[in-house]
């Protein structure tokens, strides 16, 4: 039987480490004693390739697509049109609901439509069976309360669409038993994206929550325990302190059992989600890597993936198998967690290391002068990890593990950056008898993101690959490499 326990996240890429942070001085390296260790000689090793997730098949439903403008309305004191685009297969009754919220990109401009910037993704979701709106929240942009002016007209246009499913004749089609408003989905883009979040633990209704290159508002909320899918774009050069990294440990340390998940699409930048922004934002100055189109394509294989598995009609990943470095055809470099993972690194004691690998364990945030991890602005987190370096090939660095006992996981998962390519990058277990297998990992290449920020990926390894390895007596966990530099923040079992 799997064991979960209440991730407190003292690893996770995002926000562990009780102690508040350097808030703005250079990283911590501990004072570790030197903890010596045996070399790492596994007795079979196999290769685990980087997997590729292709999902995302094209619907082929025929759809209805309209814009809809129900008239003003007023909510204490703030006036706004409730209008939107809407698309929905042209048959077929009871459908999952998905409402789309645009960012704040023009605030002094009540009249700006940046909701017909998702056209194109309410019009592949409804290709895939689902009913989906993007809804014109632009009114709510330019107050100094925006997240609660915007959950306002959320709930006003929500409040429509279950009139028109009653029966009430509001819209330009008639909406009779189409919609299932039990199974709402929310997704939102930039400052949508944190008000798609604050509805999710909201609405008692909602089943499930993706927010696009969000900028942080509060990180620590009421969580309801939903699926949640964060997906950052590497290169965003709007909110470019990467702030959807902020949100997975606060549903992590409430002990939620939900999947929960951060996607960083390589190459993309902030704007080109929305349709109706054609600037490239590109955070590096170097034009982005990925096309308009090529990112709308992404995100609408994506939500939808998402949709579906929300609603228990498929799947966003392969929990047992390899992280995939692919999605749709584009790289990516992800972390996951759901109710069936277990932490088994103890972040509060140093890795051991044999002769040709250096090891220290260092805490650092996102305000660190000499490290610079996504943690974003506005968190006092701090991030512990440890730190390898080979010189030559044959060093090892044992990661200190809370259990050996790994029975009842289907694989184990390492979350880690690569600062300098590590050829030859092999984890191997150990048992107590001395048996010992090893796997050579497909590690991501040496990327920043942002303004400058290094990126941890989860590197997931089936357990079963361990072949001569009692796996209910591990006493060794090593990294080994022939030269390169790599982080590690966390083990975990799941």
């Amino acid at each position: 039987m799997r064991q979960y326990m209440p991730v407190c996240l003292l690893c996770l890429l995002l926000l562990l480490s009780a102690c508040g942070g350097n808030r703005g001085g250079p990283a911590v390296v501990h004072d570790d004693p030197p903890v010596p260790a045996a070399a790492a000689a596994p007795k079979t090793t196999v290769d685990l390739d980087a997997a590729a997730w292709e999902g995302g098949r094209d619907g082929a439903a025929e759809i209805v697509s309209l814009e809809y403008d129900l008239g003003e309305a007023a909510v204490d004191g703030m006036t706004f049109r409730i209008r939107g685009r809407l698309s929905l297969p042209a048959a077929g009754e009871c459908l999952p609901l998905v409402l789309v919220l645009h960012g704040n990109h023009d605030g002094k401009n009540p009249d700006a439509r940046f909701y017909e910037g998702f056209a194109y993704l309410t019009e592949y979701l409804a290709r895939r069976g689902l009913a989906a709106a993007s809804l014109d929240i632009q009114s709510a942009y330019g107050l100094e309360d925006d997240d609660v002016r915007t959950a306002q007209i959320a709930v006003r246009q929500l409040d429509c669409f279950a009139r028109a499913n009653g029966g009430e004749d509001l819209f330009p089609l008639d909406l009779t038993g189409r919609l299932d408003l039990d199974s709402v989905i929310l997704a939102g883009h930039s400052r949508g994206g944190d008000a798609a979040l604050n509805l999710g633990c909201a609405w008692e209704n909602a089943i499930g929550v993706c927010a696009v290159a969000p900028n942080l508002r509060v990180a620590e909320k009421d969580w309801r325990d939903i699926p949640a899918v964060i997906l950052v774009p590497q290169m965003d050069g709007d909110v470019d302190t990467l702030d959807g990294y902020a949100y997975l440990g606060p549903r992590w340390d409430d002990g939620l059992k939900s999947p929960t998940g951060l996607t960083l699409l390589e190459g993309a930048n902030h704007n080109f989600f929305n349709a109706s922004l054609s600037e490239d934002d590109d955070a590096r100055g170097s034009g982005a890597a990925l096309t308009p189109r090529e990112q709308q394509d992404f995100l609408c294989r994506y939500l939808a993936d998402f949709c579906e598995a929300a609603a228990g009609k498929g799947a966003l990943l392969d929990v047992a198998g390899p992280a995939p470095g692919r999605r749709y055809g584009q790289a990516v470099r992800e972390l996951w967690l759901s109710g069936d993972t277990a932490l088994l690194s103890d972040s509060g004691k140093a890795a051991a290391a044999s002769d040709g690998c250096r090891t220290r364990r260092i805490t650092a945030d996102s305000r660190s002068t000499d490290i610079a991890i996504p943690l974003s602005w506005g968190t006092d987190h701090a991030l512990t990890f440890w730190e390898g370096v080979w010189e030559r090939g044959g060093g090892a660095m044992d990661l200190p593990l809370k259990q050996g006992d790994l029975n009842g996981f289907d694989a184990l998962a390492l979350d880690l950056a690569v600062l300098e390519h590590a050829d030859y990058l092999t984890l191997v277990l150990t048992d107590s008898a001395g048996g010992s297998a090893g796997v050579r990992l497909s590690a991501p290449e040496p990327a920043l993101g942002g303004s400058g920020y290094t990126l941890f990926s989860q590197i997931r390894v089936p357990l079963s690959l361990f072949t001569e390895v009692d796996l209910g007596s591990v006493v060794r966990c090593s990294l080994t490499a022939d030269g390169g530099r790599v982080w590690v923040s966390a083990a975990w079992g799941r």
